[in-house]
């Protein structure tokens, strides 16, 4: 009996640490979209958005005056570190109710007890507003931070080519690059099956057996 309290204990615990992962990712969202909000401005019209950002700085710093590039690259990596920011909390999130279930399955396997906060009753008759808005998490935030990512990307390159080498426009656009790649990894590790390229979970098998895996269209072994 002390190492099933114990065993609950952890569980709640477990909980109230997701609690504060889930409000963290909370305000990692409301951070981003309003990063994204500047860098649309930004898009529209990069030399007012950056003049006016110069105009805040000088409030609070006198006497300092920013290339407007560097206004530019200082917006674009802390975009890219809110994206990471915002992909760890959000994959932890999802490992940690991943555990959280198997603690309630553990505890409720005697059937002494009946624990399904988080599991069995939260997914029973999942209601169909919180189904959307998971779909939102997992897919359109991180394909609307591909497209804005790109777009700064793309527009870095316009000017390297019309000015040639830049040192401002060649690191801002490394932090897009990275901003897309980091997207796309999120992507594969909610859609696809990563674990199907692990040699030691399922040695022996072929390279175009893995990518099938991967996509779903055949399932693991």
């Amino acid at each position: 009996m002390e190492s099933e309290g114990n065993y609950y204990d952890h569980y709640k615990d477990s909980f109230e640490q997701q609690k504060n992962y889930i409000l963290k990712r909370d305000r990692y969202t409301i951070a981003l979209l309003a990063m994204v909000s500047i860098l649309c401005l930004r898009v529209a019209d990069v030399e007012d958005v950056n003049e006016n950002i110069q105009k805040v700085i000088t409030q609070y710093v006198e006497n300092i005056h920013l290339n407007i590039k560097y206004i530019g690259v200082a917006i674009s990596y802390i975009f890219l570190w809110l994206i990471i920011q915002y992909y760890q909390i959000c994959l932890t999130i999802e490992k940690t109710y991943k555990y959280i279930h198997s603690i309630e399955e553990k505890l409720s396997a005697d059937g002494k007890y009946k624990i399904e906060r988080e599991g069995v009753n939260y997914l029973r008759s999942y209601p169909w507003l919180k189904s959307l808005t998971h779909r939102i998490y997992v897919f359109v935030f991180p394909v609307f931070f591909i497209s804005i990512a790109f777009v700064c990307a793309k527009i870095e390159c316009v000017y390297l080519v019309e000015n040639g080498a830049n040192f401002p426009s060649i690191i801002s656009l490394i932090a897009y690059s990275i901003n897309i790649l980091m997207s796309i990894l999120y992507l594969s590790n909610r859609w696809c099956h990563e674990e199907a390229f692990s040699r030691e979970s399922y040695p022996g098998i072929k390279l175009w057996k893995r990518i099938l895996f991967y996509f779903g269209i055949q399932k693991l072994p």
